[in-house]
């Protein structure tokens, strides 16, 4: 990849992600982060932008401790905070 150049990708959540059996969820998880390394290792910098308070405890094992963000104010302020974390992700 050139230098400066960024690609950005967003990712959709599943709809009905409560319905999956531990397992599966257990086997998303360890896929999906198996992505992320991957992603990695080809030089791509993931960033998580959520406002599920709930997936603290996930996040840090999945991004790293500073490649996430829970937004826990008001959903309606959630494309001003979008804009102002992608402004310093840019740095």
């Amino acid at each position: 990849m050139k230098e400066g150049k960024r690609r950005r990708k967003y990712r959709k959540p599943d709809a009905g992600a409560g319905s999956y059996t531990h397992d599966e969820w257990d086997y998303r998880r360890r896929r999906y982060r198996k992505a992320l390394l991957d992603a990695r290792f080809k030089d791509t910098h993931p960033h998580c932008i959520t406002i599920d308070d709930q997936a603290q405890a996930c996040l840090p094992h999945m991004f790293g401790a500073s490649n996430y963000t829970v937004l826990q104010e008001d959903v309606g302020k959630l494309p001003c905070k979008v804009s102002d974390i992608y402004r310093r992700l840019r740095g």
